[in-house]
């Protein structure tokens, strides 16, 4: 009995020695970036500025897009011998018979609230740091902190367009629960408060800096979104602001807040490179000035080198390759290119992006033969090069 009374308390004192060395389970981690170390460097600032922006370009596809669209007159989405009919779901809203079962309903409220909770939350980080820690100028911050202000002010607008009672959320480090809903009429108050209030300190089209500012607010998206308002307050709040909408829709007609104008084609703001449209105000940029899914062609194989994918390839003879934007290669023979012609191939897509036509019925030029080169600037007409696109903007390689 006394060996086994022995062991257990041997037992028992090593335990007592393991709970009392694991009582201190802090420790220091060196690969974890949190809210406190996140913000080092100007970059970082601009990172937590833009995240809500990166949320905005979702909820403009989507489930969205299905509720705003589709229950309105320019489109629809038929029934294809069962295919997408989707239990119904497109045709209740089609109808506006939809239940409070449908998906795209909840979700456009999650999407659009998130992207107020990601506004509100860069809001707070920037407005309470430093500018001269990150060498970033008061009138910068400014700048971001009414950016975001509208930006916050685009989605509380959209939910009160489609919902009427919405939360206003101005504040989110430290909450666990959202506020109460707001009546239409506080909701609006709020929004017109948010757009006149940032407005001065937004950057007018035209200002220093704003030659790449697509997808950031400036003066006229802001003043916009105040039109929008003003233009729907009869049916959100049933009061009268036509004179309103129309003041502001002046002043940006007028210039007030940088150059705009309508276009000679009806066409021309949803073009290829609508980048450059008079009449875009606010629009989501993607890769090289336009979403990429949409212009990218396929970088075909064979011997033009892979380096060259800068120039958007597509095939010569395929028809769904977006015009304006098919980079067509020669259907015959491509035994070689010198590295002159493919630098140029490069620079002829820069941000406002030129084409590269490949005649199908030529045989290009060896290494060894007549060097390849384009000229951006060539104003020769070559096989399916659609007449929209300038004769300024195509080049053609020379041949043997």
């Amino acid at each position: 009995m006394k060996s086994i009374k022995t062991y257990a308390g041997l037992t028992a004192a090593l335990v007592l020695a393991g709970l009392s060395s694991c009582t201190d389970l802090d420790e220091t981690l060196y690969d974890r970036t949190t809210a406190d170390n996140f913000l080092q460097t100007k970059n970082d600032v601009y990172r937590v500025f833009l995240r809500t922006f990166e949320h905005g370009y979702n909820t403009i596809q989507g489930a969205p897009y299905q509720l705003q669209e589709l229950s309105a007159d320019q489109l629809m989405t038929p029934n294809r011998e069962g295919d997408w009919f989707d239990g119904g779901q497109y045709a209740r809203a089609h109808y506006h018979t939809w239940t409070i079962q449908e998906g795209y309903i909840n979700d456009t409220w999650t999407l659009l609230n998130q992207g107020i909770v990601l506004a509100t939350n860069s809001l707070e980080d920037i407005q309470a740091l430093d500018p001269a820690r990150f060498n970033l100028p008061v009138a910068e911050q400014k700048q971001l902190i009414a950016e975001l202000r509208v930006m916050r002010a685009w989605y509380h607008l959209r939910l009160l367009d489609l919902f009427r009672n919405i939360q206003l959320v101005t504040k989110v480090k430290g909450e666990k629960i959202g506020p109460a809903q707001s009546t239409p009429q506080e909701a609006y108050a709020f929004i017109e408060t948010e757009l006149k209030e940032a407005l001065p300190d937004l950057l007018a089209k035209g200002d220093q800096g704003t030659a790449q500012f697509q997808g950031r607010w400036t003066k006229a998206g802001a003043a916009a979104l105040l039109g929008r308002l003003y233009l729907n307050a009869n049916v959100y709040i049933g009061q009268d602001h036509y004179a309103d909408c129309a003041t502001v829709c002046q002043d940006i007609i007028s210039g007030k807040y940088g150059s705009y104008a309508v276009e000679s084609r009806w066409d021309a703001p949803f073009d290829w490179n609508n980048d450059q449209s008079s009449e875009t105000i606010f629009a989501f940029p993607g890769s090289f000035g336009r979403s990429h899914w949409q212009y990218e062609g396929v970088c075909t194989s064979g011997a033009f080198p892979t380096t060259c994918r800068s120039a958007t390839w597509a095939s010569r003879t395929s028809a769904a390759a977006t015009p304006g934007m098919r980079c067509s290669r020669a259907t015959t023979s491509i035994t070689g290119s010198t590295p002159s012609c493919r630098a140029s191939l490069s620079l002829s897509f820069r941000s406002t992006p030129m084409m590269c036509a490949y005649p199908t019925t030529r045989t290009w030029a060896t290494a060894s033969a007549k060097a390849c080169s384009c000229k951006a600037t060539s104003l020769t007409t070559t096989t399916g090069i659609p007449s929209r696109v300038p004769a300024a903007t195509r080049c053609t390689c020379a041949t043997k």
